[in-house]
């Protein structure tokens, strides 16, 4: 290959990457986390601003802390009609509407002692040493919160409208750009 050939080749692939990287640095956030308290969001971005729209597909709820004002008024619906409120939530409960599943450990993939997870249509709940201690919604039609004292149903996945609306603003929040 001739000196110009390799110059040549060399700006090509110098300004191809450079292409690349600056197209990467330039990408727009697609996702965003919303923190409140024990509770925490996971959620897509679409569009730009000033037109995002939001798109919350799953919500997590640390219940191994005291409840807060504002998770004492959530509820789940475990099925049509039927709201528990995540304050009644314990282990005998779940006994009466779900088997138990181990949680294995990561490393020896062995079950756990005292850890469990219920799976109900649209939940999880992790349950240790006869606690609950995470409630899980995924982005599953049949999952369902439900404000208690406004009497007001919310299916997942959840929009930045009903977000707001549900949880107020949140404490803090992370906008990132995810593959």
């Amino acid at each position: 290959m001739s000196r110009l050939a390799s110059k040549t080749a060399a700006a090509a692939i110098s300004l191809s990457l450079l292409i690349i990287f600056r197209g990467c640095m330039d990408m727009a956030p697609n996702h965003r986390d919303f923190y409140k308290g024990n509770i925490e969001l996971l959620g897509e971005i679409h569009g730009s601003e000033p037109n995002i729209r939001l798109n919350y597909i799953d919500l997590t709820i640390d219940m191994s802390k005291p409840p807060s004002e504002l998770t004492r008024k959530l509820g789940i619906e475990i099925s049509p009609g039927k709201i528990i409120a995540l304050n009644e939530i314990d282990v005998n409960l779940l006994s009466s509407l779900a088997k138990p599943d181990p949680v294995p450990d990561m490393m020896s993939g062995e079950p756990i002692a005292g850890e469990a997870i219920y799976r109900l249509d649209g939940y999880n709940i992790w349950v240790a040493m006869r606690k609950p201690i995470t409630l899980q919604l995924g982005n599953n039609a049949k999952a369902v919160i439900w404000d208690m004292p406004r009497h007001k149903r919310y299916v997942m996945p959840l929009s930045g409208e009903d977000v707001a609306e549900l949880f107020g603003a949140p404490d803090r929040q992370r906008d990132t750009f995810q593959y």
